[in-house]
């Protein structure tokens, strides 16, 4: 019992170190993206996740509590996108646009995601500010 206990304690040292801190956010912001999608996957809260977010935002996330925070999870959860891929980065200034694929999942399908996410520098630091993603179920009943 007490060598899985070590194992475990091994494995998750490791996870949190390849997961990287936020203030180690730099580089191109799609990079700086993926980081913020591989922290939103193991997000048991919104705190997990919320520096890599804009200050308005994050704020917000780190100052509601109970069924709230719960929900905000959950609201952001829904946007995750797995295997993204960047079809295009823009970088003007302080801000960057960027639009690629993934999967998404929704009603419980998986389905091709199109991406735009908009990240915005602050304090040196790329963050995100606005992401969303689109796509259609085929095959859908009407």
């Amino acid at each position: 019992m007490k060598s899985g206990l070590i194992f475990l304690s091994v494995v998750m040292a490791l996870v949190l170190s390849l997961l990287g801190s936020p203030v180690e956010a730099t580089g191109k912001p799609s990079e700086v993206y993926r980081q913020f999608l591989v922290r939103l996957y193991w997000a048991k809260s919104c705190r997990d996740f919320s520096p890599y977010l804009i200050e308005v935002t994050r704020d917000h996330l780190e100052s509601i509590s109970g069924q709230e925070a719960y929900d905000q999870l959950v609201r952001f959860k829904q946007g995750y996108v797995a295997k993204f891929r960047v079809t295009n980065e823009v970088v003007m200034d302080d801000h960057a646009f960027i639009n690629g694929e993934g999967i998404g999942l929704d009603q419980g399908r998986r389905i091709k995601a199109h991406v735009k996410v908009t990240m915005q520098k602050e304090n040196g630091f790329w963050k995100v500010k606005y992401t969303t993603w689109t796509g259609v179920i085929y095959g859908r009943d009407k």
